[in-house]
């Protein structure tokens, strides 16, 4: 299976080549990945083009500057993006939790996040995916930012609203101005069980932790239903991007009896369950901008 090759940069590099007709055929990639690639492709260009594509990228670097390197990459992308009219919908460095891992893993599914940087951004389309692996500039820049890496995952989203089911227009996912204090960004990476996980966590799950995510001081940022995997190992059905404002609210909204009584509906629904958390990175990306 695709998600199982280990040599995850070959793939990636295969994937880009891809998206690139010019460089398609320069591709020194194995039968097996291209076909699989390609029928990946196919399936997300199959869906309406009139909608946007949303990109997340979950990045692990080799070293500790890897939010350094990132920046020195989007000073080749960030122009390539705007000039596309695409934008950046969230920039995420990885904060490590002060809890009790022990305990808060037996409550809540809580575990260390292995990734250094969630990256969400926004196409006007499915065809300018394409439009970036044909540019020159972009291929240079992502080719010397994967030297920096040791893993990456990357999913296509689309902005369906949190709990919806239809598609939403261009207009409808947009970049919030985020606080940039102690607030922390908890990352929610589900799949689904099947035969009714989906129904179960909405029906018995998120109607009753939606009002105390609100009596936290918190909120929904974005709630996306997932396209397809480009490169990982787990698929998701949906990602959702909660902001609390600290990590101390997070963890009395958890741990509340109330939360307690009702997280085991979450773990009955779900397959996977990841929680992550993040600090607001985007003031490096507002300066690059006024620069």
């Amino acid at each position: 299976m695709l998600q199982k090759t280990k040599d995850w940069l070959a793939l990636l590099t295969c994937l880009f080549a891809l998206v690139s007709s010019t460089q398609a055929e320069e591709a020194d990639c194995p039968s097996s990945e291209i076909s699989a690639i390609e029928d990946r492709l196919a399936l997300l260009e199959k869906n309406p083009d009139t909608h946007p594509l949303i990109l997340m990228r979950l990045l692990k670097f080799k070293s500790n500057d890897g939010l350094t390197k990132y920046e020195e990459f989007l000073k080749s992308y960030q122009p390539i993006l705007r000039e596309m009219g695409g934008e950046f919908l969230f920039l995420g460095s990885a904060t490590p939790y002060k809890l009790d891992y022990e305990s808060s893993h037996e409550l809540f599914g809580l575990k260390h996040n292995p990734w250094d940087l969630l990256v969400i951004e926004r196409f006007r389309s499915r065809k300018d995916l394409r439009r970036l692996g044909d540019m020159k500039v972009y291929q240079q820049a992502e080719s010397e930012l994967h030297a920096h890496l040791e893993n990456i995952a990357i999913h296509a989203l689309n902005g369906t609203l949190h709990g919806g089911n239809g598609r939403s227009s261009a207009d409808t996912v947009v970049a919030p101005e985020f606080p940039d204090g102690d607030e922390l960004f908890e990352i929610n990476l589900l799949q689904f069980k099947p035969n009714g996980g989906e129904v179960k966590y909405y029906k018995e799950y998120a109607r009753e932790v939606l009002p105390m995510i609100g009596h936290a001081g918190a909120k929904v940022i974005y709630g996306l239903k997932a396209e397809l995997m480009l490169v990982g190992e787990e698929r998701y059905d949906r990602v959702v991007l909660v902001m609390y404002p600290s990590e101390k609210a997070f963890h009395q909204m958890v741990m509340s009896e109330a939360y307690q009584a009702i997280s085991p509906n979450r773990e009955d629904a779900l397959e996977v369950g990841h929680l992550f958390g993040f600090r607001n990175a985007g003031r490096r990306l507002k300066r690059m901008q006024q620069e």
